[in-house]
């Protein structure tokens, strides 16, 4: 294992091609979030960030109404809708976050396909030079 890790290294330190960092810049939170509105389910994610706003516009006219009610009763209900709004938009987050995570991973796994085939040229070059 430290003989493969050994030839990565060399490899990775003898190539000073700047297609091995395609894609390397530091992405912050904003960008992965954006990167869901161009994957294969764009839609349905652009549904879930509406549904999203929409809920929490709820959410905050039920918080509303929950401190200006006068009756118990309507009170209650109005607490009731809260809570399904925030477990609504916990379970909206979810899903989106699911989605940002998996574009990350399929990220990082053509950017190590990219290496394993650099590493291979590096290998073929070395044979060659023998």
């Amino acid at each position: 294992m430290s003989d493969l890790d050994s030839k990565i290294k060399s490899a990775l330190e003898s190539i000073s091609d700047d297609s091995l960092y395609i894609g390397d810049e530091i992405k912050s939170l904003y960008q992965d979030v954006a990167t869901t509105f161009k994957g294969r389910y764009r839609v349905l994610l652009t549904l879930a960030w509406i549904k999203m706003i929409v809920v929490m516009v709820i959410a905050g006219i039920c918080i509303y109404l929950f401190f200006v009610e006068k009756h118990l009763t309507y009170m209650l209900a109005y607490g009731l809708a809260v809570v399904i709004c925030f477990q609504t938009m916990v379970t909206i987050a979810i899903f989106i976050w699911q989605e940002v995570t998996k574009s990350n991973t399929t990220r990082e796994i053509k950017r190590l396909e990219l290496q394993v085939a650099l590493l291979i040229d590096y290998l073929k070059e070395k044979e060659g030079d023998r």
